[in-house]
């Protein structure tokens, strides 16, 4: 029961991950990403859409790479593309995913990619937040 609970509760939260990357035409928001992520250097990132680095190790790294990046798109939209699977455990769960992002950047260039996101979330005084974040593209479906 305990891990039907943790797993719907995942759910929820990798919906609100995706909330969160979809301001549509608003300014995003990084102060969304206070309540999903743990914000210190235990945090690891690996990224093959960073505009900088596939490894980013701790929050302050992740937030001075990606938050230039992120408000300098004028349209954001993210949905996902199939369904979550969830693997969980007592104080760590996995989240994997596809997801397509369309975006219009502050020069008007539309941006649209389909990409993996594994989100590895570590439960903390009884809080789920990400810990490890890997995104990664192409994505090629087979049938």
């Amino acid at each position: 029961m305990k891990d039907t609970l943790d797993a719907a509760e995942i759910k929820e939260r990798v919906n609100d991950w995706l909330a969160a990357f979809s301001p549509g035409n608003k300014p995003f928001d990084f102060s969304l990403l206070d309540n999903l992520y743990w914000q210190d250097e235990e945090f690891l990132a690996f990224d093959t859409l960073s505009p900088q680095t596939t490894r980013i190790q701790g929050w302050q790294s992740y937030e001075e790479i990606w938050k230039p990046f992120m408000t300098a798109i004028t349209q954001w939209q993210v949905k996902l593309v199939g369904d979550i699977q969830i693997f969980t455990s007592d104080n760590i769960t996995v989240s994997a995913l596809i997801f397509h992002s369309t975006a219009t950047t502050i020069g008007n260039e539309a941006v649209g990619i389909t990409a993996h996101a594994t989100l590895v979330w570590q439960k903390r005084e009884g809080q789920w937040r990400i810990i490890h974040e890997h995104i990664s593209n192409p994505v090629n479906i087979a049938n």
